[in-house]
C-alpha cells in the first residue's frame, strides 16, 4: 500500500492520488497480506549498508548531486535555526504526520526505512515504540544529528534515487522529504520506484509531497 500525504493535509491511501493517474512507481499494492516474519534480519551497525549493489554508471552527475545536497542542507539549517516545532504549522505537520503513520504503519516491531529522515524527527519516536529503523540521508551533518537525537536507530548516508538496500527488505518505507527536495520529475519517480522496490510485498510506502499549486 502507498500512503500519500501532501502538505495540504490530504490523505490518499492504497495507491491512489486525488487527481490523474497513479505513477508507475506507486505500484506497491499487493492483494496478499504482508508475509509473516519468523525472524527479522538485523539492521546493520552504523556505517554499513544492508547490501552492496553495483552502481557503476547510475545516479545523477556529481555537479547535480552536490547542488541538491547544498539546497537540502541550507533549507534544513534554516528550519533548525527557527525550531521546527516553534510554529503552529511545524507542530501541526509533525502531529498530523505522526497520527497518520501510527494509523497505517504495521504494528511494532516493524522494519522501517526512513529515506531522507534528516535529523531523526520521526526515527526517534518510531524506535521508542519498538520499531527497527534505518535512516538514510544525503547530508552528513543530518546523519550525525540523527545519531544523537535518535540513538536507537541506525543512521547513515544514502540517496533516495539509488538505495543501496536489498529488494523486499522493509515492512514500511518513509519518503517524508525527498519528493519535495527533488526538483526533477524523473528524480522523484526514481525515489518512488526505489521505495517500492525495497518494501515487502503488501508493505507501506508513506510519501509526503507538495503540489505545484501549494505556493499560489
Amino acid at each position: 500500500m502507498v500512503l500519500v500525504v501532501d502538505r495540504d493535509e490530504q490523505v490518499v491511501p492504497r495507491g491512489h492520488v486525488k487527481q490523474g493517474p497513479v505513477p508507475h512507481a506507486y505500484a506497491a499494492d499487493s492483494p496478499q497480506p504482508p508475509p509473516t516474519r519468523p525472524h527479522s534480519p538485523q539492521i546493520p551497525p552504523s556505517g554499513h549498508c544492508l547490501a552492496k549493489r553495483g552502481t557503476a554508471g547510475r545516479g545523477p552527475s556529481k555537479v547535480a548531486h552536490d547542488r541538491l545536497l547544498r539546497g537540502v542542507a541550507a533549507e534544513r539549517e534554516q528550519v533548525a535555526r527557527r525550531g521546527w516545532r516553534s510554529s503552529a504549522t511545524g507542530r501541526l505537520e509533525f502531529e498530523r504526520t505522526q497520527e497518520l503513520l501510527r494509523r497505517y504503519l504495521p504494528p511494532a516491531p516493524a522494519r522501517v526505512l526512513d529515506v531522507g529522515g534528516g535529523p531523526g524527527t520521526h526515527a526517534g519516536w518510531l524506535t521508542e515504540e519498538g520499531n527497527e529503523v534505518l535512516l538514510l540521508d544525503p547530508v552528513p551533518k543530518h546523519v550525525e544529528q540523527a545519531r544523537e537525537r535518535a540513538p536507537r536507530c541506525v543512521a547513515q548516508l544514502g540517496d533516495a534515487r539509488d538505495l543501496d538496500v536489498e529488494a523486499g527488505t522493509f515492512d514500511a518505507v518513509l519518503l517524508l522529504g525527498p519528493l519535495y527536495h527533488l526538483a526533477e520529475r524523473g528524480d522523484r519517480l526514481a525515489a518512488l520506484r526505489e521505495a517500492s522496490r525495497v518494501v515487502v510485498p503488501g508493505g507501506v510506502v508513506a510519501a509526503a509531497g507538495i503540489s505545484r499549486y501549494s505556493l499560489m
